[in-house]
């Protein structure tokens, strides 16, 4: 199997020693727990950036990362400003992009965004409020001039959104049809049963009728902790088969996965799973997509193959 050259599109940064500020890691506080991940201690650290992520990722051909927003507070844009200055400062060097918060249901938004797009680097946006959104019987007025303005400057919305909603957020693609939207972690199936993934299959069908929608192939351990090759592959290749390689992107979900398996892992069965495509449509997802939606190629850093790497021992 090649192990081509790609763009992790999926990774989360943070600081929980930046002084004087009104970020909030509230999902990384000591005590606590997720209803999905369970206990998050191991992977509970002070800080995680682009070097830390360098360290566990440069030996898996990656060479660039899209970070997606890991912070909530009253100024969504300082975690922007913050990891500009990152990006700036790194001994890595490793190209990144950033999708930060917004508060796309609200009248913030604007002034926001604009705080925002300050950064050459910014290219989208995550606003957890959407998943409510996606359920409710219309679809705010806030919300539908966010989404325009969002396809005026030609940013991406990474939506997240529970499968049993899909049939509405193809709607609200459909509705906004200039406006790039990229599915998060396939749909979010937490069950991994027959019946779910009928009903998850059959959703994630019904929204690739939209054009303007792409998947990320991301987050598959995050509700199968003791995954193994079989029991993500009908997942991953069904977002595949549906979207066809144009519209499907990879990401780690790094390091929340982390705790399910390490980095090599996770993007060695990524690469499995669509190892039966040619070289151009693999190009397409790894390298071309990104690039695309996300406004990140790799850059002159060099990435090296661990698997070409000979050891001798003495005697």
């Amino acid at each position: 199997m090649d192990n081509e050259l790609m763009v992790d599109t999926h990774v989360h940064f943070w600081d929980l020693r930046k002084p004087d500020t009104t970020s909030r890691y509230d999902w990384a506080a000591s005590d606590a727990e997720d209803d999905i991940l369970g206990n998050l201690d191991p992977i509970r650290s002070a800080r995680f950036d682009i070097d830390a992520m360098w360290g566990e990722a440069r030996f898996a051909n990656v060479g660039a990362f899209v970070h997606i927003q890991a912070t909530t507070g009253p100024d969504p844009a300082e975690e922007t400003r913050w990891l500009t200055q990152m990006r700036h400062q790194s001994r890595s060097q490793v190209p990144f992009t950033i999708v930060g918060h917004v508060d796309l249901t609200t009248s913030e938004a604007p002034k926001q965004l604009d705080a925002h797009c300050e950064s050459p680097y910014f290219v989208g946006v995550r606003d957890f409020a959407l998943h409510g959104a996606m359920q409710a019987a219309s679809f705010p007025d806030a919300l539908i001039e966010s989404a325009r303005l969002l396809a005026e400057r030609d940013l991406v919305l990474d939506l997240f959104c529970a499968w049993e909603d899909l049939p509405r957020a193809l709607r609200f693609a459909e509705d906004n049809p200039g406006l790039k939207i990229v599915l998060e972690h396939l749909g979010c199936p937490l069950n991994r049963d027959n019946e779910t993934f009928a009903g998850w299959a059959a959703n994630m069908s019904l929204l690739a009728r939209a054009e303007n929608v792409s998947v990320k192939v991301s987050g598959a351990a995050t509700a199968d902790h003791r995954f193994t090759v079989e029991s993500l592959r009908p997942w991953v290749e069904h977002c595949v088969d549906t979207f066809g390689a144009d519209r499907v992107l990879i990401g780690s979900n790094w390091p929340i996965d982390r705790m399910f398996s390490s980095y090599d892992v996770i993007m060695g069965l990524y690469r499995h799973f669509v190892s039966g495509l040619s070289l151009a449509e693999r190009r397409t997802m790894f390298l071309d997509n990104p690039a695309r939606v996300y406004r990140v190629s790799p850059g002159n850093t060099v990435v090296q193959d661990v698997a070409n790497i000979r050891f001798e021992t003495s005697h």
